[in-house]
């Protein structure tokens, strides 16, 4: 399959300009790693065109100054040059006038205000997409602290990821003014909503905007119902189990549906469909953590999903790709990433609702089965309600998150103090005292010092001081580029136990896909110092370090060599 689309884009540049077709020679002999290497050259030279063209529409910008013949005040108050050269490039580059408009202005003020991002763009060391964080995020402040915020985060923002590079972002905006980031702060939360629009095919999006500790129980309590109402049988994505855990916690009803099928195509009768329930009363569903992590021993097949790079392979979608925890998946009920035991077997099935209609004699006619079918279904929907209210009375109390203040300093020289809270990331020091002092947060776990025992390192669940202890160094998933937080995440044997004993120097947080990565034997994997880590790629030979986050809020890139 794959030759055939080499083959193919060979013969469209062909087709194309014929005295062109060295441009894209198949060979299929090429070394992974020098395809790899391609492809980095060819983002650099794509971003370094972008560059280019918002360096042309400055200029065209300069000199449509002079190109209005009518000089009428009210006129050029109306229709300015970015106006001009918007209707100028609207046409040629077969752009609407919005597009064209909106490209037009973001590249003057690009030129304009970020001069030194601009530069390091036409380099090839930044795509668009960090481009265009930076500027979004220095919008709301002056020129000056703008120039400040590209000081902060461009030494390293060319390691970093989109998201990496945000979290940088919010970082700095806050060292630069924190009482300007305190006002904003306490603005947003005054402007908090929740409103509702209409998607696509008959479903509609619920949008919440809380403070970031609220919106973080929230998104828990739903997780962990979703997780422990899921039954042997149930063939729900973790999205859809997390929908309907919404819809029993907000208004403790079955969430409507529609029908699964029709009259004009019923289902086939089969008595042996219809799935059995767990009881509401059964044992919570095991966490992911809970089994054992290392990629020998079987896991729970819902991913705890790279926010920067959702599975296509699975339904789940990031809820923000690249600031929250974004549709991973956490954990099962109490603290997210602790080793529990497993639960016990599921009981009985449960009893058929006494309250249900009975079948309908004519409906046999046109396919006999069927309604024992739909009744079946409603059967375990209802089972899955119960499952739902158990789940949220038994729950264990939630984990309250740890907030970090951690003094940074300035390029000129002025330190000042910003917060960073657990799954969220950067806050204001003001912010962050409020939640020390109500106890919404708590501090981090500080290092003991301590080791396993002899025992202790011989067995594969680590103890509970040393999994908290890991997972505050490492902060988030140890490979390169994912922000998965290290509490979502599996606790990892660099060296496979048992042959890796557990130990600190040998546990790392891995997110659930590059568990599984790590896991196809694709990468190599060594733990230095300090909890750094080096990935070597099998297949291409190229290699990468990584830093821990812990809790400082330092959101270093991956380092390429």
């Amino acid at each position: 399959m794959f030759e055939e689309v080499e083959e193919l884009a060979a013969r469209l540049l062909a087709a194309a300009d014929p005295e062109q077709d060295d441009r894209f020679e198949p060979n299929l002999d090429l070394r992974a790693g020098g395809l790899v290497d391609e492809l980095v050259e060819l983002k650099r030279t794509i971003a370094a065109g972008q560059a280019r063209t918002m360096v042309i529409l400055a200029g065209l910008c300069r000199r449509a100054e002079t190109w209005q013949d009518v000089h009428d005040p009210k006129l050029e108050a109306q229709v300015g040059p970015e106006d001009l050269v918007a209707a100028e490039i609207a046409p040629a580059l077969r752009l609407s006038p919005v597009t064209a408009s909106i490209q037009v202005r973001r590249a003057v003020q690009i030129a304009t205000r970020l001069p030194a991002t601009l530069a390091v763009f036409a380099t090839g060391g930044l795509d668009l997409g960090r481009v265009l964080a930076i500027d979004e995020a220095t919008s709301v402040l002056s020129d000056a602290d703008a120039a400040k915020v590209e000081e902060l985060v461009l030494p390293k923002a060319v390691d970093q990821t989109a998201g990496e590079l945000r979290a940088a972002l919010r970082r700095a905006v806050i060292a630069v003014d924190p009482a300007a980031a305190e006002k904003r702060r306490k603005q947003a939360v005054k402007d908090r909503s929740v409103d509702r629009y209409a998607d696509k095919d008959g479903t509609s999006v619920l949008r919440m905007v809380l403070s970031a500790v609220d919106t973080g129980e929230i998104y828990d309590l739903i997780d962990q119902v979703a997780r422990r109402t899921k039954t042997t049988e149930d063939t729900r994505s973790v999205d859809a189990r997390r929908a309907d855990a919404a819809v029993w916690l907000l208004l403790g009803r079955d969430p409507h549906l529609g029908p699964e099928c029709t009259d004009d195509d019923p289902p086939s009768a089969d008595p042996q469909s219809a799935s059995k329930p767990d009881l509401p009363n059964a044992p919570a569903e095991p966490s992911d953590q809970d089994q054992p992590a290392d990629p020998d021993h079987p896991a729970d097949p819902d991913d705890l999903a790279d926010p920067d790079d959702p599975d296509p392979t699975d339904a789940e979608r990031p809820t923000d790709p690249d600031d929250l925890t974004d549709g991973a998946d956490s954990g099962d009920a109490g603290q997210a990433g602790q080793f529990q035991p497993d639960g016990e077997d599921p009981g009985p099935d449960e009893p058929t609702d006494p309250e249900a209609a009975p079948p309908d004699p004519a409906q046999s006619l046109v396919n006999p089965g069927w309604r024992d079918r739909q009744l079946s279904r409603l059967e375990r929907v209802s089972a899955l309600a119960a499952l739902a209210l158990s789940a949220m009375t038994t729950r264990r109390p939630p984990a309250r998150p740890w907030v970090a203040i951690n003094q940074t300093t300035n390029q000129n020289g002025t330190v000042c103090f910003v917060g960073e809270l657990q799954g969220y990331g950067p806050i204001t020091a003001t912010y962050a005292e409020s939640l020390l002092t109500t106890g919404a947060a708590v501090a981090p776990p500080e290092r003991s010092g301590r080791e396993p025992t002899p025992a202790q390192a011989r067995t594969h669940d680590p103890p509970v001081w040393l999994d908290r202890e890991v997972r505050a160094r490492d902060g988030t998933c140890r490979f390169p580029g994912c922000k998965q937080p290290a509490h979502r995440s599996d606790l990892d044997h660099v060296i496979p136990f048992p042959r890796g004993l557990t130990l600190r120097a040998n546990l790392g947080g891995l997110c659930r896909r590059h568990h599984r990565v790590k896991g196809s034997g694709c990468w190599s994997v060594k733990q230095h110092d300090d909890g750094i880590y080096t990935w070597t790629s099998t297949a291409t030979g190229r290699s990468y370090t990584t830093y821990p986050r812990g809790t400082t809020g330092d959101w270093r890139g991956a380092t390429s060599h």
